[in-house]
């Protein structure tokens, strides 16, 4: 592993006391007095036998100065007791403000923190410095945490995450492998370059033939009459209220109908094969059925990639992403070689993507990586 990519050393943490000195405690009080950590606010959880916080934690903009800028980020704590074991579950994106709890705290019966990710939402450093984006000073913001908060929660601790959060949480293991007992990461893919062609590989043959000529035919017929599908996207966001201003609606549009088998294959379930317009289908019909695939304010509006957009800056960057198939889209395409994680960001990015990342976790995961779960299913980003 590069020196550049060691964080600090992980100390040595002791028991805060007896069990019946840890439970005669008011856990709110014990919350406010660890160093760093600030309770925004308590309220009422549903889930019996739980206490919910929100609550924020000051983070260092970069963690190689961890005295110069920093900026709080935002987590939830769902507390059972002190004694129980604690998950923390990384959602790579935004955070959740509201009571909630993931599978694995729900079987275990354990506490659970739900971290969002910097440069997500409000956890943003207000120099907006991007280069101080990556995984190695997410995997800091982690660290820090468990550090500080394992001295009140001694027992095992487990990092899982779903999507970007699961990948999140084994970049965290990478750089920190002894911080936790273990890790469940669901679809976590590793990506090798901005267009990595093995997807492409996997959408040859998921599924049938069949079903996947159903989507190839779809998508020619569908770009061949963009003119009679844009009025209907104008009128749907109208309608909304959202704007298409960044990417405009024609290249939406496009992207959209491209993203078409990496969407139905992520989203839907091969039942769906029989629901897929033919060609000729009227427009409606067309348009609502893209628009329930690949979604356009979710997925083209300027709100949306305002959202996503340290996403897509870590795609273009370090995380990579997917190629998808357009060789049956010749001559159907304007906007071809676009549909790349930097054409959603809103500045130039100038850095250049860092080839050999994700090849150094995955050689680390066959060769190093222990206690780790790896779970295939519901994926929740897109380029």
């Amino acid at each position: 592993m590069d020196s550049t990519e060691v964080g600090v050393p992980q100390s040595q943490t002791e028991s805060p006391g007896t069990d019946e000195a840890a439970s005669s405690e008011d856990i709110l009080n014990r919350l406010r007095a660890i160093p760093g950590l600030t309770v925004v606010r308590e309220t009422a959880s549903p889930i019996p036998d739980t206490r919910f916080f929100e609550l924020s934690f000051e983070e260092p903009a970069d963690h190689r100065r961890p005295h110069g800028e920093r900026f709080p980020l935002s987590l939830t704590l769902l507390h059972r007791s002190v004694t129980a074991p604690m998950v923390l579950h990384s959602t790579g994106y935004g955070g959740h403000s509201f009571p909630a709890q993931f599978e694995p705290a729900a079987l275990l019966g354990a506490n659970q923190l739900v971290v969002e990710h910097r440069f997500f939402a409000t956890s943003r450093p207000a120099s907006n410095n991007w280069r101080h984006l990556n995984i190695w000073q997410s995997a800091n913001d982690l660290h820090r945490i468990i550090q500080a908060l394992k001295p009140l929660y001694p027992e095992r601790w487990l990092t899982e995450g779903a999507s970007k959060g699961g990948m999140t949480s084994v970049y965290h293991r990478y750089f920190f492998p002894n911080d936790v007992d273990a890790t469940v990461a669901y679809v976590a893919p590793n990506s090798y370059g901005v267009e990595d062609a093995r997807y492409i590989h996997f959408l040859h043959q998921v599924g049938d033939e069949a079903c996947r000529a159903r989507i190839r035919a779809l998508q020619q017929d569908a770009l061949r009459r963009r003119e009679e599908l844009l009025p209907l996207l104008e009128q749907s966001a109208t309608s909304t209220g959202d704007t298409f201003h960044r990417l405009g609606l024609d290249r939406s549009l496009e992207f959209a109908i491209t993203e078409l088998p990496f969407a139905f294959w992520q989203y839907s379930r091969a039942e769906r094969c029989a629901e897929i317009p033919l060609p000729g289908a009227p427009a409606e019909t067309v348009f609502n059925f893209i628009d329930s695939i690949s979604p356009f304010v979710f997925g083209y509006s300027d709100s949306a990639l305002s959202f996503y957009e340290p996403y897509y800056y870590q795609a273009a960057t370090e995380l990579g992403a997917y190629r998808l198939p357009t060789w049956h889209l010749r001559g159907l395409l304007r906007y071809p070689g676009q549909n790349t994680p930097a054409t959603y960001v809103s500045f130039p990015i100038t850095e250049d993507f860092d080839e050999t990342l994700m090849f150094r976790v995955q050689h680390w995961l066959w060769h190093e990586g222990s206690r780790m779960l790896s779970l295939p299913g519901f994926c929740g980003h897109r380029r």
